[in-house]
């Protein structure tokens, strides 16, 4: 994917315009990611809103999942196939927090790996008919975004996957990341910093 597909607009233009700014917060943090965005505060650090980019995430989840034939969260009120459950709307445009350890969990591998430069990957994690979370990948970092709530999501593997690498397949998720840290064609290490809700932490 590029970044137009993964800021493709499928709602109406009111509904478009109320998410331009979580939008443009994906980009930033896609930018940030592989080194291309200035830094804030330093030469080595750049800052990113985390709930805003996690909203991001979950704007891509549902653009991706939309008309589909899975429902997309677990367990979740009044859902049905194709079309995302209103706690998950209320959430993409701020009115809801996630909660429930819901949210974006950052995939820590064991061992070293290599990437294709300026890849973007969004695979939905299905079964049973319900997508229990999205895996991405944004130019060298690796996330899961978890719609399981209630609970510490186990690796990839255990949720059933078998096509990712290995090492992604077997990767430790942690949960909204203060901070990590990144390097693109072996230049300096860039320092990304995180900020989530305080009462999410």
């Amino acid at each position: 994917m590029g970044l137009s597909a993964v800021a493709s607009k499928i709602l109406c233009r009111k509904h478009n315009s109320e998410l331009s700014a979580v939008d443009s917060q994906g980009i930033v943090a896609i930018r940030a990611l592989d080194g291309s965005a200035p830094a804030l505060g330093s030469e080595s650090q750049t800052l990113v809103n985390g709930e805003i980019f996690e909203r991001w995430l979950l704007k891509t989840a549902i653009n991706v999942s939309y008309g589909s034939s899975l429902v997309l969260g677990v367990g979740m009120a009044d859902s049905q196939p194709g079309i995302p459950p209103p706690y998950l709307l209320a959430v993409v445009f701020g009115g809801l927090a996630f909660s429930h350890r819901m949210g974006a969990y950052f995939l820590i591998p064991a061992c070293d790996f290599k990437f294709r430069s300026g890849e973007i990957t969004v695979i939905p994690i299905h079964k049973d008919g319900q997508i229990g979370g999205f895996y991405f990948h944004l130019r060298g970092v690796d996330l899961f975004l978890s719609l399981l709530p209630g609970s510490h999501p186990p690796t990839l593997r255990e949720l059933g996957p078998t096509s990712l690498p290995q090492h992604i397949l077997d990767a430790e998720p942690h949960y909204r990341s203060s901070s990590i840290i990144t390097s693109t064609n072996d230049g300096p290490p860039l320092q990304i910093r995180f900020s989530w809700p305080q009462q999410s932490r």
